[in-house]
Formats: structure tokens, C-alpha cells, sequence
């Protein structure tokens, strides 16, 4: 089985996917090899149907049917793994902790990586031009919002362990603390800001630990 850590909330509610190997009656398979309706029945046995969701899908690569069940907290996979057996979980999909959980419910993307950006920046709030037709846009609001960083953060050149920015049609603007990127998206929120959150390698392996 193999644990992985949550990059999104799966339907704007679920933090939890378990991937089950299902029967697959074109092949001939370990008869205890449960089917979709077994996951169905059992998940229905114990849990209200708003609490959970699934979808299906077929791998090329080994030749096998699998069966994604989407839930909130750890139970439904503690409680399949007891009915079925963990031999056939072929991966399973949780945040770290509740914090975590909170984040990508806030929308922001996780990026795990070995490092910070630049060494040094935990956040990039990425801004895109004002749209003025079809086939036109104004970058105005990147030089507007530049100003304001530059009046709120101080010189970037002096300030370089607080923030930077990169970029001129687009902007790039990131933080080394999540206060002041939550203060640039209060002030800033009505553009199309794209957030970004580093999430460290050693991070997870040390909650992991």
C-alpha cells in the first residue's frame, strides 16, 4: 500500500481516498478480491451516503479495476481495511493533521519541495493582468500592487527576508511568513490571485515519523 499526503479537497469536502483493487471478472483473480458492490455495501452499512463518495477506474499498466472512495477523517479507512484486508488497498490518501486540512480548504495549492523559494520565501501569491477585452489586458494592477508592497513591506532590495517580487506582465510575489501573505490577499483579493504554499520534503517525513 502506499500513503501519500493530500494536495486537495476532493469534491470540496473530502481529505481522505482510498484506492481498493477490485474484482475484475475479464481476468481470472484471487476469488477474495472484493467487487465494487462489496466496497458499495459495506460503506453504505456503515456510513450515511452524504459522508462518502467514489468513482472508478482501470489501469493499463497492471490490468486491474480499481475502486476510489472519497471521505472526511481517518474511520472509513481504518474501517475497510479491517473488512477487506490491506492487501488489497493500493493506496491511501490523508492529510498530515488538522492544520493541514485547514490549508487546503483555504484553497491555496501545496507544492512540496526540498526547499523554500529562492531558499527562503514559505509563500507565492501569483497575480494575473486585468483582462480589458477579449483579446486585450492591462498590467496596471501588477504595477498597483507592487506600490502597495513597497509602502506596506518597506524597499524589497532592504526587505529581501520578507518578501520579493518577480515577474512583469505577471506578478510573482512571495513571503517568507503566512501573515503578511494573508494580508496581501485581504487587500488584494478581488484579483485573480493563485496561491501558493511550500510544503517541505523533511516536513513530511518528520510528521510521517
Amino acid at each position: 500500500m502506499e500513503t501519500l499526503y493530500t494536495k486537495k479537497i476532493y469534491y470540496k469536502k473530502y481529505d481522505h481516498r482510498l484506492v481498493v483493487k477490485t474484482k475484475d471478472y475479464r481476468v481470472g483473480e484471487d476469488k477474495q478480491t472484493p467487487t465494487v458492490e462489496v466496497i458499495q455495501w459495506l460503506m453504505a452499512k456503515r456510513f450515511p451516503d452524504t459522508s462518502w463518495r467514489t468513482s472508478t477506474s482501470y489501469s493499463y499498466i497492471t490490468k486491474s479495476s480499481h475502486y476510489a472512495v472519497f471521505f472526511k477523517g481517518p474511520e472509513a479507512y481504518e474501517y475497510l481495511r479491517e473488512q477487506i484486508g490491506e492487501k488489497y488497498i493500493i493506496a491511501y490518501e490523508r492529510p498530515m493533521n488538522e492544520e493541514h486540512t485547514a490549508l487546503l480548504e483555504g484553497n491555496d495549492k501545496l507544492v512540496t519541495r526540498k526547499q523554500l523559494f529562492y531558499g527562503k520565501y514559505r509563500m507565492c501569491l501569483r497575480v494575473s493582468p486585468e483582462r480589458i477585452s477579449a483579446w486585450q489586458t492591462s498590467s496596471s494592477n501588477i504595477r498597483k500592487i507592487k506600490e502597495w508592497c513597497v509602502e506596506q513591506f518597506g524597499d524589497e532590495r532592504e526587505n529581501a527576508d520578507r518578501y520579493m517580487i518577480s515577474g512583469y506582465s505577471k506578478g510573482n510575489f512571495y513571503f517568507a511568513t503566512p501573515s503578511d501573505a494573508l494580508l496581501f490577499k485581504l487587500t488584494w483579493g478581488g484579483q485573480d490571485v493563485k496561491t501558493e504554499r511550500v510544503v517541505l520534503v523533511s516536513e513530511l517525513e518528520g510528521a510521517n515519523a
